[in-house]
């Protein structure tokens, strides 16, 4: 139905919307509608017809799955849609959401995206990742086109053989080895890049110290104190709420780079594993305010290097130099 609709949108047939859309912007070489002359390319198994090589297509078939690709021309779009290099940043940011729920816990459904959600982490943290793939198999070939947009990477899985399935094991295995080690990446690259000690220029007493520890994400609060003032202790009651109080990306950067935006939020859990044991703190964003900003928000001032050079609490006012 959707390649019938682009035809008629546009007034071509669909394989030269491929072409014009896809393959010309991104350089693809191995992405067609019909079937290669050259077969020595193709992963064939006994011969072109027992495993659908030669399988035509056509008409309203063609956008059903009529494409010939390689993992390298998937992998240029799956980098394509990560980075929006066709399409504007805020038509990416729409189209990579659910917009509907299944009846299980780890499944959803997006425009185009059958949406799997994974398990990361400790139980109690009740934490996922989304996966953003898009599936589909035909005679002896079967495929898996993952995303994944919290970390801003993806993989293909490409299968072939006597008969084709989704290559859904593979990918879970790729899946349970690339999520930790993704978390693990990120969380050394924020340590190295924002970690450390921030205090008020001259004798003022203001200062944030944030740290870093494997199997933690974000960074923690360790200390926050504002003209003298232990601001954890006055938020939560008690200073051993730093142990608790994290920093989050929040995605919001500069045009030129120079200035992230990182938002607070002190880890809790309803306790229990029941439906309502979510952690309650998605609700507490831009909570307490103090002006015009909340006092969870935190702004990075980034050097020509990637490294912070100093922090800011937007709500207090004060740029906090790195020491």
């Amino acid at each position: 139905m959707l390649g019938l609709v682009l035809e008629s949108l546009t007034g071509k047939p669909y394989s030269e919307n491929l072409q014009q859309l896809l393959s010309t912007p991104l350089n693809l070489k191995e992405t067609a509608t019909s079937t290669p002359r050259n077969a020595t390319a193709g992963v064939i198994v006994v011969d072109e017809t027992s495993v659908g090589w030669d399988l035509i297509l056509d008409g309203a078939g063609t956008g059903m799955g009529a494409m010939f690709s390689s993992a390298n021309d998937m992998s240029k779009i799956g980098r394509a849609i990560l980075a929006s290099s066709l399409l504007p940043d805020n038509s990416t940011r729409a189209w990579l959401k659910p917009t509907s729920h299944t009846s299980s816990l780890i499944g959803a459904v997006g425009l185009g995206w059958e949406i799997f959600r994974a398990t990361v982490g400790p139980p109690e943290h009740n934490r996922v990742v989304d996966l953003y793939t898009k599936s589909g198999n035909v005679a002896g070939y079967g495929a898996n086109f993952v995303l994944i947009p919290d970390h801003g990477v993806g993989f293909v899985v490409l299968s072939a053989g006597t008969r084709g399935r989704v290559p859904y094991a593979i990918s879970g295995i790729i899946a349970d080895a690339l999520l930790p080690a993704l978390d693990e990446a990120a969380r050394v690259e924020a340590a190295s890049n924002l970690a450390g000690t921030y205090a008020a220029p001259g004798s003022l007493d203001a200062s944030v110290v944030l740290s870093s520890a494997p199997g933690v994400l974000g960074l923690t609060v360790k200390k926050w104190i504002s003209n003298g003032t232990d601001i954890l202790a006055m938020l939560f009651g008690i200073p051993a709420a730093s142990e608790k109080y994290q920093l989050y990306p929040s995605n919001f950067v500069s045009d030129n780079g120079t200035k992230g935006s990182w938002r607070g939020t002190y880890l809790s859990t309803a306790g229990g594993s029941g439906p309502f044991s979510a952690c309650p703190s998605w609700g507490a964003l831009d909570r307490p305010t103090y002006g015009v900003y909340g006092l969870d928000e935190f702004e990075f001032h980034i050097g020509g290097d990637g490294k912070a050079i100093a922090v800011e609490p937007k709500a207090l006012k004060i740029v906090l130099n790195r020491v």
